[in-house]
């Protein structure tokens, strides 16, 4: 699982769910520090979106980088 949403990451790194999903991935292996800087590229990519990101979305991202630099 983990390369192959490192390989999504570097096809699409302008996708917010990719570097969500990466950082979840992160966490899960206990790497907390990567895990924070893949939640705050997919909250740069959310905000700089040309395409609207749902705010369900934005919400995730959000809950996944405090539960993240809460650890």
């Amino acid at each position: 699982v983990f390369v192959a949403i490192t390989q999504a990451v570097q096809r699409a790194p302008h996708y917010p769910e990719g570097h969500n999903l990466y950082g979840l991935v992160c966490e899960a292996r206990s790497d907390y520090c990567s895990a924070i800087a893949a939640y705050r590229r997919a909250r740069f990519a959310a905000n700089v979106s040309t395409v609207a990101t749902p705010s369900s979305c934005k919400h995730d991202i959000t809950a996944n980088l405090s539960r993240a630099l809460c650890v």
